[in-house]
Order: C-alpha cells, then structure tokens, then sequence
C-alpha cells in the first residue's frame, strides 16, 4: 500500500467515524425505543404522575392528551436528530452527486428508517405501527434537512 492510498483510506475511516456513526449509534437509541420499555403503558405509568403534579386541575382526558403529545414530540425530535446527522453524512460524502440527488437519498433513507421502526413495533408486545408516527418521523427528519441545508454547514461542504 502506498502512502497516498493510506492518506485515503485514513480519510475514509474518518469521515465514517466522525458522521457516519453518530447515524447508527441514533438508530440503535431508536431501535431500543420501539421496544417493549417503550410502550404506551410504560411511559404512562411514568409520565402521568408528573404531568398530573405539574398541571393537578387537569382531567384524565387532559393527561392522556399531554401524554400522547409527548410520545409525539419524541417520534419529531428522534428523526430531527437523525435528519440533522443524515444530512452532514450525505453532504460530506464523497459520492459524486448532485445536491437535489443528496437530499432525495435522505429523504428516502429517512422514510426508510422511519418504515423500519414501525415494522420492528409489530414485532413487540404491546406495540402496534402507526402511519401518524411515520408523519411524525418525517417532519423531524425534514427539520433536521432544512436547517442543515439553511446553514453554514452545508454551504462549506
């Protein structure tokens, strides 16, 4: 191997360390959400008391509302996430693609990993897919797209 091919590869391993396994370790928080710890249940047993000491005139409509809206909220801020680290994988990569090809492959790896996360929620107790939540999913992950794609960051890429 010569010294130039080493300068390479170096850099590739690099580049994958530094964006491309922010990606896998967020999918596998993701994964591990959608799983049995996670469920509707669970997270009520542990989100009711304190939304019912932070808001005690609330009903129980009330409470099961804000419990949904915050299940929600963490589908937008998991894909966010995902979106934000899509984004400066694809955009600091070396494929030689055009800037609408970049974006149409996040978003299509996007709607693939928000597919797949509802397809593993068929397999676990107590958990059921959802199309809302695959909404959720890709709004957070378009954020993530459109900041990256509004800042510095891809305008130095």
């Amino acid at each position: 191997m010569n010294v130039r091919s080493e300068e390479r590869n170096g850099h590739w391993l690099g580049y994958v360390v530094k964006y491309w396994l922010p990606v896998v370790v967020l999918l596998g928080v993701i994964f591990w959400l959608s799983g049995g710890a996670f469920t509707d249940g669970r997270t009520s047993e542990f989100f009711f008391p304190k939304i019912k000491a932070l808001f005690p005139g609330l009903s129980e409509e009330g409470v099961i509302f804000v419990h949904e809206a915050i299940r929600a909220l963490a589908h937008v801020v998991e894909f966010f996430l995902l979106g934000l680290f899509l984004s400066f994988a694809v955009f600091r990569s070396p494929l030689r693609l055009s800037r609408v090809e970049k974006i149409v492959l996040i978003i299509v790896l996007l709607f693939v990993f928000a597919l797949g996360d509802e397809f593993r929620q068929t397999m676990v107790a107590l958990r059921q897919a959802s199309v809302v939540d695959v909404g959720l999913d890709l709004l957070g992950g378009m954020m993530g797209l459109i900041i990256v794609q509004c800042s510095k960051f891809y305008v130095q890429g």
